[in-house]
């Protein structure tokens, strides 16, 4: 019988990382299916050539072993989910998703509702949006992303949301060249500056 050494994860449904508690993923991890939602800590550090991968439990281009199911022959599709969720109690000072994270076939990679967790290095993939960004965030550090394959924008941002992004490659193929303000959103507050 062969030996499996770094086992792919697959996740049934929701997990929640509640208030107070940080998770760590580390490099090689591949993470496929369900979505997180934070409201403590999500911490993940990875490599150029040892990523932490969030995917579609079809996508046979990471994990170990490649195809879970034996669906050869099936692609996998865009979930209607956000992969990771981070809400306004999360941790942001404790939280980060940095150094060649993948996101792929999802409906947005990041959902940041009034978060603000450092990201840096990250691959959007074949996924709808790269990055939500919703309520107001007054400074958010989002460095070096990388988007391709998009079907809409890299981000969509509330009104209130002040951004920083110092450095992002999109590649074009059928990504928007732009960054989205969410449709019908109105500015009830003083937005910061």
């Amino acid at each position: 019988m062969p030996v499996i050494s770094n086992i792919t994860y697959l996740l049934y449904g929701t997990n929640t990382i509640n208030t107070g508690t940080t998770t760590y993923n580390s490099c090689r991890v591949v993470i496929k299916d369900g979505n997180w939602i934070v409201n403590g800590a999500l911490a993940t550090t990875g490599t150029s050539s040892q990523k932490v991968v969030f995917t579609d439990s079809r996508d046979d281009t990471f994990g170990n072993p490649g195809d879970k199911r034996r669906w050869f022959c099936d692609d996998p599709t865009i979930s209607g989910i956000q992969r990771v969720y981070f809400n306004d109690v999360s941790i942001d000072s404790a939280s980060h998703d940095e150094v060649m994270q993948y996101f792929d076939y999802t409906d947005g990679g990041i959902y940041l509702n009034q978060a603000s967790p450092k990201m840096l290095d990250c691959t959007f993939d074949s996924d709808n949006w790269g990055v939500y960004l919703t309520g107001v965030i007054k400074s958010h550090r989002f460095d070096q992303q990388f988007f391709k394959n998009l079907t809409y924008a890299p981000c969509g941002i509330s009104l209130c949301v002040v951004s920083r992004h110092q450095r992002a490659e999109i590649r074009f193929k059928t990504t928007y060249k732009a960054i989205v303000f969410w449709m019908g959103e109105t500015a009830r507050a003083r937005c910061p500056r």
